[in-house]
């Protein structure tokens, strides 16, 4: 038996680079995998890439960054297979400006994507996992800009240096409903 049987998971940014990396490993280890993106014809791509390992996968355009949106995808995801069990909050955009060239639209964009996604995929995720009442697991993808500045990329290492401090602070406040959080 796989080491994922059976397990729900979600990648965010699962349709390139690490999050591809992610969703292949978990389907290879018996994981059905919901790839999410803006474009539901790249995450349909992945989803076909997916079914070699022989487990269901599903394909959602998802706007982490947006409250309805992360709605909907947990209620089809439910809809779907009745329970969410692990959430990789991969997604993220870096502006690759310095301060003097970063406007305020950048900078918005920038953590709405990188840092409000990670809020909202745990949050409502999170709610789903305590209703489940068995656990889950939560890991935020982070990044060494997060812990050290950077010549560029401000609004990046903002949002990656809020992602190390939100991870701490839902891995104390999911512990008791046996949620595991952490960052990589």
């Amino acid at each position: 038996m796989a080491l994922l049987s059976g397990k729900v998971a979600i990648v965010t940014g699962s349709t390139k680079g690490i999050g591809l990396s992610i969703a292949r490993i978990f389907s290879k280890n018996g994981a059905n995998v919901v790839v999410t993106s803006r474009s539901l014809d790249m995450a349909k791509n992945i989803v076909d890439d997916l079914s070699s390992y022989g487990n269901d996968s599903i394909a959602l355009k998802t706007d982490v960054s947006k409250t309805d949106s992360v709605h909907n995808l947990v209620d089809t995801v439910i809809e779907h297979y009745d329970r969410i069990d692990i959430l990789i909050n991969n997604v993220a955009i870096s502006d690759n400006l310095d301060i003097r060239e970063c406007t305020k639209s950048d900078f918005d964009k920038t953590i709405a994507v990188t840092l409000t996604s990670q809020f909202l995929m745990c949050k409502w995720i999170g709610e789903q996992m305590i209703e489940q009442g068995d656990g889950g697991a939560i890991v935020n993808i982070g990044s060494t800009s997060g812990f050290r500045g950077r010549d560029s990329a401000v609004a990046y290492a903002a949002a990656k240096g809020g992602v190390a401090n939100l991870m701490r602070a839902i891995a104390i406040q999911l512990a008791p409903f046996k949620i595991r959080v952490n960052s990589v």
